[in-house]
């Protein structure tokens, strides 16, 4: 997590963030948030794309960076997109210019923030989950059905990983279409 004075990441008007479903041995790296919107919560492990980085790359560096693990793209999962009502903060990023100015939104428009997640199967090359202990408060192996049922991982998690679920495990190539009825919020592929 690059380390700003200004709005965090998840305030700009568009971000692009990446996940990664890291198998092994039947299991799927889950990571505890100690920060942000999925505070408390065991999510996959992912995080923010960098400037001139591909979500290829920042998948793979998100997952060491957390965890520890090394791991390898395998598959597209899907991509969520969703337009969330609400202001974006007006305070540019310090490192980024100040915004040239943009046509106003129409009268009684509202203003939205764009947020983009690309999902990717990965698949474990080296390492234990050991967690940063910055962004991440523990990180582990989770069977997939204890994924499933439990109320401590997120919603989005459990719905890509039941998306990805034939119920005998992960499917290898990911999913071909999974729609969710979640406000805002489309997985596909």
């Amino acid at each position: 997590m690059a380390n700003h004075s200004g709005p965090r990441p998840w305030e700009y008007p568009f971000t692009l963030g990446v996940g990664g479903v890291v198998v092994h041995d039947g299991h799927v790296l889950l990571v505890l948030m100690s920060y942000g919107p999925a505070k408390g919560f065991w999510t996959l492990p992912g995080g923010f794309v960098d400037r001139g980085e591909t979500p290829e790359a920042a998948v793979v560096r998100e997952v060491r960076e957390e965890t520890g693990v090394e791991a390898a793209v395998e598959a597209l999962v899907g991509i969520r997109f969703r337009i969330m009502p609400g202001k974006p903060p007006a305070v540019p990023a310090p490192e980024k210019p100040a915004p040239v100015a943009a046509a106003a939104p129409a009268p009684g428009a509202p203003e939205s923030r764009t947020d983009t997640y690309v999902v990717f199967r990965m698949r474990h090359v080296a390492g234990l989950p050991q967690p940063d202990q910055r962004e991440v408060a523990e990180a582990r192996w989770w069977p997939l059905t204890e994924a499933l049922a439990s109320e401590q991982v997120a919603g989005i998690t459990q719905s890509i990983l039941q998306g990805m679920s034939d119920g005998a495990g992960l499917h290898p190539r990911g999913v071909e279409r999974l729609l969710i009825d979640i406000p805002y919020f489309q997985l596909y592929t």
